[in-house]
């Protein structure tokens, strides 16, 4: 077995049983107790990354910040599970956050991967959030503080509690629509606590007035395909048609039957793909076309104010 940096010359045991005791979670997709994680790891490796339906990037942030602090992490993570290799998985569109780690990731004995994660080839591995290892780190450094990171309005992540209000971290003054994680909200959501919420990514913003929401979620879609690997037919077919739908929508081509389209294949989406990117790039999606139907149904008779320009042309015939 691999001997990792071990600053404070902590025992496999005594980590495990520090994060046991704290409580500590894992933060996205597949949050669950850290501890839960570490016990049910089968195979010996440690996968630190951002879920792969994660295209805004928001907690990497705290790589790109304290760089070391997030291979500490994944080092104690790797002394807890006795694991014989660590891995961290950096976007292809972070190049920056991926230059911040380079050089730690060698001190560490980490291996530095770019891209997605392989599900399949990374099985039975723990899997941790990178801001579960910003946690660790902390947790053992005696610097431990309650909360939950959040990015508010794309800005740098910060601990937020629990039992605050979506409306006390956004402005939601004339907002349509709060975007929580990979779903979306009525504006009435911001009475939801962030804790009942729990955005997966860490993300939170509101949609403005001036913004469309149909164009909001076709934007969301364009980075999914972006990112996926398409080597899952749900994933990959999935959002070839959610995306198509969506922008014959904003394009005034958009049906009525559309709608029970884009629910039938997005539910299947969540049930059907083996990793996060299917299993979460179509909740925007579906969530759209369940809370804001009205906005679809506005595109069909196009009367939405974004897409659809106010000003009626009028041709004479006589005159032309």
């Amino acid at each position: 077995m691999y001997t990792w940096n071990n600053e404070l010359n902590l025992t496999s045991e005594e980590v495990r049983k520090t994060i046991a005791e704290s409580g500590l979670c894992d933060y996205g997709v597949y949050k669950a107790p850290l501890s839960e994680k570490i016990a049910a790891a089968d195979k010996k490796g440690v996968v630190c990354a951002l879920d792969n339906a994660d295209t805004r990037g928001a907690l990497l942030a705290l790589l790109k910040e304290d760089p070391e602090k997030i291979l500490k992490g994944i080092s104690y993570a790797a002394i807890a599970a006795e694991a014989d290799e660590a891995a961290l998985y950096v976007p292809d569109y972070a190049d920056d956050a991926a230059e911040a780690a380079t050089e730690l990731c060698a001190k560490y004995n980490v291996a530095l991967e770019r891209g997605i994660v392989d599900v399949r080839k990374t099985e039975g591995c723990l899997y941790m959030h990178i801001a579960a290892a910003a946690d660790l780190a902390d947790l053992l450094a005696g610097e431990s503080k309650p909360g939950y990171y959040v990015s508010v309005d794309g800005g740098a992540p910060v601990k937020a509690d629990a039992d605050a209000k979506l409306s006390d971290l956004l402005d939601l003054s004339g907002a349509q629509a709060i975007i929580a994680g990979y779903g979306m909200l009525a504006p009435a959501g911001g009475e939801k606590t962030l804790g009942e919420v729990a955005p997966e990514d860490g993300y939170l913003r509101a949609v403005g007035a001036s913004e469309c929401i149909v164009v909001t979620v076709g934007n969301l879609l364009t980075d999914s395909r972006k990112q996926s690997c398409g080597k899952c037919v749900f994933c990959r077919e999935g959002l070839i048609q959610l995306q198509f739908m969506n922008k014959e929508f904003t394009t005034g081509r958009g049906k009525a039957e559309y709608l029970d389209l884009i629910k039938e294949i997005g539910g299947g989406m969540l049930t059907q793909t083996p990793c996060s990117m299917g299993q979460k790039c179509a909740v925007a999606a579906l969530d759209a076309a369940e809370k804001f139907e009205s906005v679809y149904k506005a595109h069909i008779k196009k009367t939405c104010s974004v897409c659809f320009s106010k000003e009626v042309i009028y041709i004479d015939p006589k005159l032309c």
